[in-house]
């Protein structure tokens, strides 16, 4: 059932419970793959240890006299030597509300005990697999700058790793959907494990796809194919895309148009739905919580639509309004809270150029912003 991961043998992972028997099984399961395993029984002792080893995953249990999992949890994503380790919970709880708690303080997923081998080794490497690859596309990153004034070395590095990053990927996202043709066999359990290792692989695989195009984004470099495209379908389904994300935050959408009345622009289909998901990801990932999302749609009568996404996170100031479109660029004060690498921007704002439209944004500082995209509109 399980594909031999070499390249994860020898990765550190640290095991932190209370109980003793606990701290056996896992070991047990876990060192069997080759995995070198660091052993903590409280938050205090997994804190410092965590600091000196750097281990590539945590499993962390929940329930420990003094600080429990949670807050040791909270207290590895302060620190700036250990916020990147992914964490897995261990608990004897199965509750949707102690799960929601265990991401809301930066976990990555949840183990129930009784320990099940199999699953703990799936979600196991599941983790390691995409911390992996994550670093592996922030050395792609590096490279590339180092790389990029030298044209021929950039083209064939990119060329290679696009095939080295996304071969595995591929593998990860094609058995997954393989596994979700086979739904009605498994548990909803199983199911949900499912579903959340092809999610991840396609974020990761929208990451390089995005780096790619950042990458070929030069003149003449990447063509853009105009056409009558009709705005409603596209915005329907960023928001539908958008809508589970936002409920974990408790942010509302609204939009003042009717989603079923046509407005026809010209434009790339493909692109335009691209860079409605990059705002719509942006207003939920920097909204606060308890939020709100307003859409605006507006056809005036000098030839333009005008799509605007504001949000009611804390906004932005006038000093970064040229910046937050330069590549890899963020704001610093989320730096270290928000995921991505700070692309979509840039990508937003050179296609929609490429199309002959604009992007801007409106902000004030506590009280949110507002991005406003400017299409032409189609003419027979």
């Amino acid at each position: 059932m399980f594909q031999n991961h070499e390249e994860l043998k020898g990765m550190k992972i640290l095991i932190v419970d209370d109980t003793l028997e606990n701290l056996n099984v896992l070991r047990s399961i876990l060192s069997s793959k080759g995995f070198n395993i660091y052993i903590a029984t409280n938050g205090e002792l997994a804190l410092k240890l965590s600091e000196k080893t750097i281990p590539d995953l945590i499993l962390l249990d929940v329930m420990m006299p003094g600080m429990n999992g949670f807050e040791t949890c909270q207290k590895l994503k302060a620190n700036s030597a250990t916020k990147d380790i992914p964490v897995i919970f261990v608990s004897a709880k199965s509750e949707t509300s102690d799960i929601v708690d265990g991401f809301s303080v930066g976990g990555v997923d949840y183990i129930v005990k009784p320990f099940n081998m199999e699953e703990v080794i799936v979600r196991v490497h599941t983790q390691l697999k995409l911390k992996k690859t994550t670093e592996d596309l922030k050395l792609a990153v590096v490279q590339l700058h180092a790389a990029q004034n030298d044209s021929l070395a950039k083209s064939e590095f990119l060329t290679r790793m696009s095939h080295e990053l996304k071969t595995p990927l591929n593998a990860i996202i094609g058995f997954s959907a393989l596994m979700q043709n086979n739904q009605d066999n498994l548990t909803p359990k199983q199911n949900k494990n499912i579903k959340f290792i092809s999610d991840a692989g396609n974020r990761l695989h929208s990451i390089i796809k995005d780096i790619l195009d950042v990458c070929l984004l030069e003149p003449n470099a990447y063509k853009i194919f105009t056409a009558k495209v009709e705005l409603n379908p596209l915005l329907e389904n960023s928001i539908c895309s958008i809508r589970e994300l936002a409920e974990t935050k408790g942010i509302r959408i609204g939009h003042d148009f009717d989603l079923k009345k046509s407005i026809f622009v010209t434009g790339d289909a493909q692109r335009i739905k691209q860079i409605l998901d990059s705002l719509l990801i942006n207003a939920v990932k920097y909204n606060k919580e308890q939020g709100k999302i307003d859409i605006g749609l507006i056809s005036s009568e000098n030839g333009k639509v005008v799509i605007s996404v504001a949000d009611t996170g804390e906004g932005i100031q006038s000093s970064d309004y040229d910046k937050i479109f330069e590549p890899l660029f963020r704001l610093e004060k989320h730096r270290s809270q928000v995921s991505g690498l700070g692309l979509g921007l840039t990508l937003s704002k050179k296609y929609i150029e490429l199309m002959g439209g604009a992007i801007q944004v409106e902000s004030k500082p506590g009280e949110g912003s507002c991005f406003k995209l400017q299409l032409q509109k189609f003419v027979n």
